[in-house]
């Protein structure tokens, strides 16, 4: 299969999911999926995106320390998901501590 070939399947899929009304769905599962791809492997030791709940990411943490760290890397991260997902699908992330 061709570059081509796999461009035209994903664009198909694409408007398929759009007529269906699944696209935002499955954007949001791509976040939680790709969560260790879009921060790096340090990060995704450390956290685990749990849900997004309207356009808001809850991201659980190890400790508090991690949270209030994120916390601050937050701008650098949000460009990060819509680079990888596309605009509005997670426009505020929400770190909170909990068993990982």
């Amino acid at each position: 299969m061709t570059r081509g070939e796999v461009e035209r399947i994903g664009s198909v899929l694409e408007t398929i999911a759009t007529r269906l009304g699944i696209k935002k769905p499955l954007k949001r599962a791509q976040v939680l999926d790709s969560w260790p791809d879009i921060v790096g492997p340090k990060i995704a030791r450390e956290t685990r995106a749990d849900q997004i709940r309207n356009t808001i990411l809850f991201v659980t943490c190890s400790s508090p320390v991690w949270a209030q760290e994120l916390g601050m890397l937050k701008p650098q991260m949000l460009p990060k998901i819509r680079a990888a997902v596309g605009p509005g699908i997670v426009t505020d992330i929400r770190f909170r501590t909990g068993r990982m």
